[in-house]
């Protein structure tokens, strides 16, 4: 797991941790062979991330908005805790992940002790949609051509849409999640017969503009050269 500077031109790397597998520390005699040490606990890619987190900002690093793929980005836990550190973040998701368009109620708490029962949608909103749902029920007046960088093959320049959103963790199981507005950009390129990527995206500013939200979802490629 690796955490990198970057201004969009350049980069550099701040921090690693390395990530060990959950069977490594379930198997005795492949964590005598491998040497792990016996205070060691497992942790996950996104905790390693956490923790590089707040090494860097220990530091004094500016808290920059964080990039990242959607390993991470698919991750409601995740996302989470950026919010709790009050760090500004685009990052990709997968195309599966479920969202209402409209803020939706909280659910009631008066329910009985006992058995979890299927908790029915929040009344007056449709159930949550995937991704390529939302796209496609958007207006045409809802894209714009966008380009954000010079290219080696020349201008890089794509479709793209952007709308507030509401993540839909664990609504069909009743959990009380806190929902909080992310927004979700969408790039289609004109000619495709769907979307191409998918991000959530908190901003300082309450309506990001649509050209630095790209650049900014797009800027992760400064570290994959």
């Amino acid at each position: 797991v690796t955490l990198h500077w970057s201004s969009g031109e350049a980069s550099c790397p701040l921090g690693w941790r390395l990530f060990v597998p959950q069977q490594w520390f379930e198997d005795a005699k492949r964590a005598a062979e491998v040497k792990l040490p016996p205070d060691l606990t497992f942790r996950s890619k996104p905790e390693l991330a956490c923790e590089l987190l707040d090494q860097v900002l220990g530091w004094g690093v500016p808290p920059l908005p964080l990039v990242s793929d959607s390993f991470y980005g698919d991750s409601y836990d995740f996302r989470q805790q950026l919010q709790q550190r009050q760090l500004k973040y685009v990052v990709t998701v997968e195309p599966q992940t479920q969202v209402w368009t409209q803020d939706p109620p909280t659910p009631p708490t008066n329910q009985r002790p006992g058995r979890p029962r299927k908790v029915p949608t929040p009344a007056g909103l449709p159930p949550p949609q995937d991704l390529p749902t939302v796209a496609g029920q958007l207006p045409p007046s809802a894209w714009r051509n966008v380009t954000w960088r010079e290219g080696s093959r020349g201008l890089q320049r794509s479709r793209f849409a952007r709308l507030p959103v509401w993540a839909a963790h664990g609504w069909r199981s009743g959990k009380r999640a806190p929902r909080v507005a992310e927004w979700l950009l969408i790039e289609w390129p004109t000619g495709e017969k769907q979307p191409v990527k998918y991000w959530l995206a908190q901003l300082d500013s309450p309506v990001p503009g649509l050209r630095r939200l790209v650049r900014m979802a797009h800027a992760r490629w400064r570290i994959e050269l």
